[in-house]
């Protein structure tokens, strides 16, 4: 399941070819390289699970595409999120971010309680980032839509 990581290049490196839009000053890593969890997980705060609508990852509901709809759905009935209007800092609630292509999930972030965002790479790092747009890129897709719930 886990990439050899003797392959892998420094994070600098892979950051700056796949994340054109995230300058050396906007990410802080915040963890080693790890498969036990990705992207969708980590935005779930789910440690324990990797999340995909497939036979092979966990998923919460019955919904099992790969659509925006989907997740919103997943994140809905698990973890008590509601749809919202951006990605601002709002006292009192949780967000987080749904990357696509198309109607096509490709990526999640959460935010934390000083307003950055907090990302896991795929089967690589945790990281911390300024903005949401700094990860819009092929890869994660171009466009992003937000969810919100009470802070627990």
């Amino acid at each position: 399941m886990c990439d050899n990581y003797d392959l892998w290049p420094p994070i600098e490196d892979w950051i700056r070819e796949t994340f054109k839009n995230l300058p050396p000053d906007q990410y802080q890593e915040t963890s080693e390289l790890t498969c036990l969890y990705n992207c969708i997980a980590w935005a779930a705060e789910d440690m324990d699970n990797w999340w995909w609508p497939s036979e092979d990852g966990f998923w919460p509901v019955e919904i099992v595409d790969d659509s925006v709809q989907s997740f919103e759905h997943a994140f809905r009935v698990s973890r008590n999120y509601e749809p919202c209007r951006n990605g601002q800092l709002e006292t009192g609630f949780q967000k987080v971010a749904v990357y696509s292509a198309g109607n096509r999930v490709k990526h999640m972030a959460r935010q934390i309680d000083n307003g950055l965002w907090t990302s896991k790479l795929g089967h690589g790092w945790d990281i911390s980032h300024h903005t949401t747009e700094s990860l819009i890129c092929p890869q994660y897709g171009d466009s992003i839509s937000y969810l919100r719930r009470p802070k627990p």
